[in-house]
């Protein structure tokens, strides 16, 4: 996120629209946060995992990771990669 508005900065851009899908929506999530001055609008497209169960991730887990919804999407790509269930 804050290298997100570094290369803003760098450019020359003081205000952006953002958009965000899946992982991409928390970083721009944390750039709202840290630097919400920044943004004319937010979108987020699939970023909250209310599908996650399907994935080997429980309500538990959620709340243990709420702190950092990156560490929550890495717990879910190991389930992934631990079961099988995706395509090479």
């Amino acid at each position: 996120a804050d290298d997100l508005i570094e290369l803003m900065d760098a450019l020359g851009i003081e205000q952006v629209h953002l958009v965000g899908w899946c992982v991409a929506g928390n970083i721009a999530q944390l750039a709202a946060l840290r630097h919400p001055r920044r943004l004319a609008s937010l979108t987020l497209v699939c970023t909250t995992p209310t599908d996650a169960r399907m994935r080997g991730v429980s309500q538990k887990d959620l709340e243990d990771y709420s702190d950092s919804p990156l560490l929550t999407y890495q717990m879910e790509f190991s389930n992934i990669a631990a079961t099988g269930t995706f395509d090479v």
